[in-house]
């Protein structure tokens, strides 16, 4: 390899760590990682970067904040909400710590989703996604080890 293209590899290989100062690798964790996360905002807006190619639009509707109670215990979780449309977005679920907050993982849902207690006792996230006239899917998810996973999908029409 020339010097010329050694420097450009290197180049590039510089300005995309320094796009992405975060410590995790190309991919956000969808698993909670329970590290201390200085600016969520940011963290959620890196995250968001490097699973789309580009930062979330906030002057378009693509960042949000929230606050939920995700395990019915009182205290409210932050939500950093990222995504277009008027479906599905991705929500970096986080909680507040003595350390500062803390990543429980990543929820694929609509931010209205439902938090309801099954049958079981455990805790479920209730999501119904619309994908065509009359049509979509009821979604359960779960929080099962620090990962949210669909335990179920209906198909639902009217």
């Amino acid at each position: 390899m020339s010097k010329l293209g050694f420097f450009l590899l290197f180049a590039v290989a510089h300005a995309l760590a320094a796009e992405y100062p975060i410590g995790f690798g190309d991919e956000c964790p969808s698993k909670g990682t329970l590290d201390a996360v200085g600016d969520t905002d940011e963290w959620a807006d890196s995250c968001f970067s490097r699973t789309t190619g580009r930062r979330s639009a906030k002057d378009h509707g693509e960042s949000d904040r929230l606050f939920r109670d995700m395990d019915l215990d009182g205290t409210e979780e932050l939500l950093e909400v990222r995504g277009s449309g008027n479906s599905s977005k991705t929500i970096y679920v986080l909680r507040s710590t003595t350390e500062g907050f803390i990543y429980l993982g990543a929820l694929q849902a609509h931010p209205n989703f439902q938090i309801d207690r099954a049958a079981d006792g455990s805790i479920e996230y209730i999501y119904f996604h619309g994908f065509g006239l009359n049509e979509g899917l009821l979604k359960k998810i779960r929080y099962v080890d620090d990962e949210f996973i669909t335990v179920s999908e209906k198909p639902v029409s009217w």
